[in-house]
């Protein structure tokens, strides 16, 4: 017996994640191809049906699932009349002569089931009759009586197991167009006895609503998801994907700047790297502030030793682009919506998001930058301690500006800040809460009591480095206005929290600056 997975397709219903093929669309990070592998017979060999964006699949698949025996297939049509499953199907037919079980790539089923052959079957799912016409229709209770398109309440899932094999390839050689799609249903007319196996807990990740819906009934994830780019936890490895490919190239060259803090990464293809997953904890699990403050104390010494600035125009530049253009790009997309109309968060008045950031001294902030080299990305959970205390440091900036060597001081300790006020925990738990009545919100959320502790460990590491704490508060706000683009789509509710979470605070911060210069102007 073997396995097949049909993966060949363009993907062209859902786009949740630029780029990124169907068949690697993340639940719970791990991808639907590696939730299919995972439920199969271990020891069988496995084949799988690519064409579209298929350098994606193989090259995630061999890097993550080495262990398993693997055959690729290359579909040399998977667009346009006569293709489909059906056709992928028959270009496996030479490594599938013996009985298989075939499950199309957009198919998420929760729990282990068994994929053995004893006989012919065909996977079914009951469904509402009003979704008929999203399917193909089963009639029969316990055997396959016909197959038909209409009403009904008996759908045929893409899943079937196929023990007479001989005459099923020779049925589905005679391709039945269905809108122009050679499909497999009418290669079942040409074998006996067809078994009804049922399937409680199936879901259809086909399109961008029905993969959403799956992603959100099962929502266990280590690591949001963002329109552009992912992470996979899966086997013991590690995979980041980027959309832009430059992104991702820049992020590989990057690493070895990291010096003792860096990985041992490996490039997949141009949209992908990967890494074996480190045994340790997060910087945000641990309650130990000793460790924070050497970890401080090392990471000073890593940034700013010995970085020379050679260009200091180019630096100003980069610091421009990373704080005030980034910014109002990042913003545009929530300008004049119902969200930036709220006139009040937690009882504070707050102006619309572009009157906020123009608020903003922007060449004070250039002025203070400190050249260095840098992470990009400095939050607690990007910060692992191994079980011999060795730090390494993940998901870094691909770059600052436009350079790959020099950051500012400030952008990683800003980051650093932002992520012990609101930690990945508290956006996976829904941990926070919003409630908008009219022009009004109140906004919620939950503190880890060790990061409140971390984060007067960094004020007073700022005082004794004669750093500007308010700057890297100011900052830390910016960056929640920041990323709350990157969630739009995938975490709609979490996006509007850490919009409305970044404009009070900003909001605060020059409230509290009025105060001070009212206050100096009567002294």
């Amino acid at each position: 017996m073997k396995y097949c997975i049909l993966a060949a397709g363009l993907g062209s219903r859902n786009n949740t994640i630029s780029g990124l093929h169907k068949g690697l669309l993340p639940i719970e990070n791990i991808p639907m191809i590696s939730h299919i592998i995972n439920k199969f017979e271990k020891g069988r060999e496995i084949i799988i049906a690519v064409g579209h964006n298929s350098t994606q699949i193989k090259s995630y698949v061999k890097f993550v699932h080495s262990d398993k025996k693997i055959k690729f297939v290359t579909v040399d049509k998977f667009s346009g009349k006569g293709t489909g499953p059906g056709y992928s199907l028959l270009k496996c037919k030479k490594y599938l002569q013996c009985p298989f079980v075939f499950v199309p790539i957009d198919t998420f089923i929760d729990k282990k089931i068994k994929f053995n052959v004893k006989n012919n079957w065909i996977g079914v799912t009951k469904i509402l009759k009003q979704n008929s016409k999203k399917y193909c229709l089963i009639r029969g209770k316990q055997k396959l009586e016909s197959i038909y398109y209409g009403e009904g309440n008996l759908a045929y899932n893409g899943i079937a197991g196929i023990y007479d094999y001989s005459n099923f390839w020779k049925s589905l050689a005679k391709p039945n167009l269905i809108n122009n799609e050679h499909q497999v249903t009418t290669a079942f007319e040409g074998i006996n006895n067809v078994k009804l196996k049922y399937f409680k807990n199936f879901y259809d990740t086909g399109t961008e609503e029905s993969y959403l819906q799956v992603k959100k009934k099962f929502s266990k994830e280590i690591v949001f998801t963002k329109n552009n780019e992912t992470i996979f936890i899966d086997n013991d490895k590690v995979v980041k994907y980027f959309s832009d490919e430059i992104k991702c190239k820049n992020r590989i060259k990057r690493a070895k700047y990291l010096k003792d803090f860096s990985l041992n990464i490996k490039k997949l293809n141009s949209n992908m790297f990967g890494y074996e997953f480190i045994t340790g904890k997060l910087l945000s699990d641990i309650n130990n502030n000793d460790l924070f403050s050497n970890f401080l104390d090392k990471y000073i010494k890593f940034a700013i030793k010995n970085n020379i600035l050679n260009d200091s125009k180019r630096f100003n530049n980069n610091c421009k682009r990373m704080y005030k253009t980034k910014t109002f790009e990042r913003i545009k997309i929530f300008q004049n919506e119902d969200i930036d109309n709220i006139k009040c968060i937690n009882g504070v008045f707050v102006e619309p998001i572009k009157k906020i950031i123009n608020k903003i001294d922007w060449n004070k902030i250039i002025s203070n930058a400190i050249p260095a080299n840098f992470h990009g990305d400095l939050q607690p959970e990007n910060i692992i301690i191994s079980k011999n205390n060795k730090i390494f440091l993940i998901d870094w900036r691909e770059s600052f500006g436009n350079d790959l060597k020099v950051g500012d001081f400030y952008y990683d300790l800003s980051k650093l800040y932002h992520g012990l006020i609101i930690n990945g925990t508290i956006a996976k738990e829904k941990k926070f809460t919003i409630k908008i009545k009219k022009n009004e919100a109140e906004i919620s959320y939950v503190t880890k009591r060790n990061l409140s502790k971390f984060n007067k460990i960094l004020e007073i590491f700022c005082q004794k480095h004669d750093l500007d704490y308010s700057m890297v508060k100011l900052l830390g706000a910016l960056h929640y206005l920041n990323i709350a683009e990157f969630y739009k789509t995938t975490e709609q509710e979490y996006s509007k929290f850490i919009f409305l979470l970044g404009k009070l605070l900003m909001s605060e911060h020059f409230n509290k600056l009025d105060k001070e210069n009212e206050s100096f102007k009567f002294n």
